[in-house]
């Protein structure tokens, strides 16, 4: 991405298409429950929140978050 704010917008629509949330969704529960991180390298952040279990949805991603995180 060009700059933070594009990159910010992609991640963003990225996890709201994942999790079928809206923008305004994922942003609020980024910012009360996790944040976006800016990286060293130009365009790039990460993205974190909290999401509770029936909204993943994905059996593959439940099972990696379930395993990775429990």
């Amino acid at each position: 991405m060009a700059t933070i704010n594009d990159a910010t917008g992609n991640a963003f629509d990225r996890a709201g298409s994942l999790l079928g949330m809206t923008e305004g969704e994922i942003r609020a529960r980024s910012t009360f429950t996790g944040g976006v991180e800016i990286a060293r390298q130009p365009g790039v952040v990460q993205l974190s929140m909290l999401v509770p279990e029936a909204e993943i949805g994905h059996e593959e991603l439940f099972g990696f978050v379930t395993k990775h995180y429990k």
